[in-house]
């Protein structure tokens, strides 16, 4: 996630994915906010506008088969 902390512009690269996946971005209370599908590729960058969402952490996790990972992100 770059930047991060953020003014809700920001982009997400992606890399060597063997499997399609998706992209969902949480609020604090665990409501969806932001989902897109990721198509399995060597690199690619993603890139979100969230300007008109609150100023506060969210949680932005990519889910890959069986996989997971989560990271904050904060936007001032």
């Amino acid at each position: 996630i770059f930047p991060n902390p953020n003014e809700g512009d920001f982009q997400i690269e992606v890399s060597n994915m063997f499997e399609n996946g998706e992209l969902v971005i949480y609020d604090l209370g665990g409501k969806i906010i932001f989902k897109v599908d990721v198509i399995a590729s060597q690199m690619q960058t993603i890139k979100i506008n969230l300007t008109p969402h609150q100023s506060v952490a969210y949680f932005v996790t990519l889910y890959c088969g069986d996989h997971q990972i989560s990271e904050n992100m904060i936007i001032n």
